[in-house]
């Protein structure tokens, strides 16, 4: 990894940890290569909402040090992380995942995607799923279209 590079990512999330006030452990570098493979590198946010449950934000790290190197500060990059946070954190997709213990007040949003149980493996580990043969059918809840992709949590 290039020096400027490693020290952005250091930088980023040093003043990430200051500016959530999210514990040290809550924000972790993960590599493109690291499993799961990704496209990129990623800065993972976890925000514990309850017991067992965590809000995360992947960062894609890549893409926010090509802004850097394009003029923007620092604090520019900090304070559109954080109005997103905001805008994510006031989302229904994320209010609505605070009833997953409560089926009455999820059901409408649950639905069933077919996956690999075999390719799969390792993501199934915590997922709620029947197999067929070797097709996982898998559980997730959906909501909203939120900045053109659709959240869902398996």
């Amino acid at each position: 990894m290039e020096n400027g590079y490693e020290n952005f990512v250091d930088t980023l999330r040093q003043s990430l940890l200051k500016e959530t006030s999210y514990e040290e452990e809550m924000i972790c570098y993960k590599k493109a290569e690291e499993y799961p493979p990704t496209s990129g590198d990623r800065l993972l946010l976890k925000n514990r909402q309850k017991e067992g449950v965590y809000e995360v934000c992947a960062l894609y790290v890549r893409d926010l040090y090509d802004e850097f190197q394009n003029g923007w500060s620092m604090e520019n990059i900090i304070q559109e992380i954080m109005k997103r946070l905001d805008m994510l954190a006031r989302s229904e997709c994320f209010e609505k995942s605070k009833n997953l213990d409560s089926y009455e007040k999820v059901k409408g949003d649950l639905f069933i995607r077919l996956m690999n149980v075999v390719k799969y493996r390792d993501e199934l580990k915590n997922a709620i799923f029947r197999t067929v043969g070797d097709i996982a059918l898998v559980l997730y809840a959906g909501w909203e279209n939120w900045m053109d992709a659709v959240p869902a949590l398996k």
